[in-house]
């Protein structure tokens, strides 16, 4: 398999992990589990970002593009109506 699919597919299965694990921590009542669950997001939300920034550094994923402060205000607009 090539190595772009592999960076492209783990991304994509850490941003299930860390949407699910944002989810569970609005469930999770105990104190403990919810202190664990934030501490696997963070270490997740890390290899997220070192994944992404050698996916970038390859050419195998494109940098996002910036936008100005207008155009999110726009955004922010279009999502309201």
């Amino acid at each position: 398999m090539e190595e772009k699919i592999l960076v492209k597919d783990c991304l994509n299965t850490l941003n299930y992990l860390i949407n699910f694990e944002n989810n569970s921590l609005l469930d999770v009542l105990n104190i403990e589990l919810r202190n664990y669950l934030k501490h696997v997001r963070s270490s997740d939300e890390s290899l997220q970002e070192e994944l992404r920034t050698l996916g970038m550094s390859k050419g195998y994923i494109e940098k996002s593009i910036e936008c100005n402060e207008k155009e999110v205000e726009k955004f922010r607009q279009n999502i309201i109506e």
